[in-house]
């Protein structure tokens, strides 16, 4: 006898097939789940990676050419001082010279110069400030931020011929206030020293303002 027309298409497109066994259940499932977890992969890889906070975010205001205002216990004076990124910008680099005239502090004067380097150490997450000093120190800071990103904190780890000796370096941004006439960008850096033994003693607060013309 003749399969009827109706049954025959249902047979065709599988509107009526057998049972199914348990090792074809089992293969759909696994199918579906092998899906679902590609398609899940591939959102989640699709999808814009978290940003991650910038390291040198409190440090780039530095860039640029200062000039400045020395204090401290060898008297008064001014500086100047540059702060550039180098070689791919992967490093801070600073210049400074200042100059001390002869006074009651400093009765033949003082000329001072440095420069410094700032690197991201990556394995500790941390800025490390390395300072080069005319009188033949490497001072090896770690420096952290202040709160509110207006500035940093500094203290050795070590220090090149200078064995116990430790030292604190502040630098802080300084909004201008009502009083000021003009808006024009500074900081302020302060440097402690603590010789072997002795507890940390304040030896200078510079003020330092933007060179007028200079740009960041």
């Amino acid at each position: 006898s003749r399969i009827p027309r109706s049954l025959a298409a249902g047979l065709r497109y599988g509107w009526m097939q057998e049972p199914l066994g348990t090792k074809a259940i089992w293969s759909r499932v696994v199918g579906s789940a092998f899906f679902w977890g590609v398609l899940l992969l591939t959102v989640v890889s699709a999808s814009p990676a978290e940003e991650q906070p910038d390291p040198w975010g409190p440090y780039r205001f530095l860039v640029g050419h200062w000039n400045g205002r020395i204090g401290g216990n060898l008297g008064t004076g001014a500086g100047e001082r540059t702060y550039e990124f180098v070689v791919g910008d992967i490093y801070l680099m600073s210049r400074h010279s200042s100059h001390r005239p002869p006074q009651p502090e400093s009765p033949k004067g003082d000329v001072h110069e440095e420069i410094g380097i700032f690197s991201f150490d990556r394995e500790r997450n941390v800025i490390v400030y390395r300072q080069f000093v005319a009188e033949g120190y490497v001072n090896t800071y770690r420096c952290e931020t202040m709160d509110g990103a207006n500035g940093f904190v500094c203290n050795t780890e070590s220090v090149e011929s200078g064995s116990g000796v430790r030292a604190r370096w502040t630098v802080k941004r300084i909004a201008p206030s009502a009083s000021e006439e003009t808006s024009e960008e500074a900081f302020e850096d302060t440097f402690e020293l603590g010789w072997p033994g002795k507890e940390l003693q304040h030896l200078f607060t510079n003020r330092w303002t933007r060179a007028a013309g200079a740009t960041r």
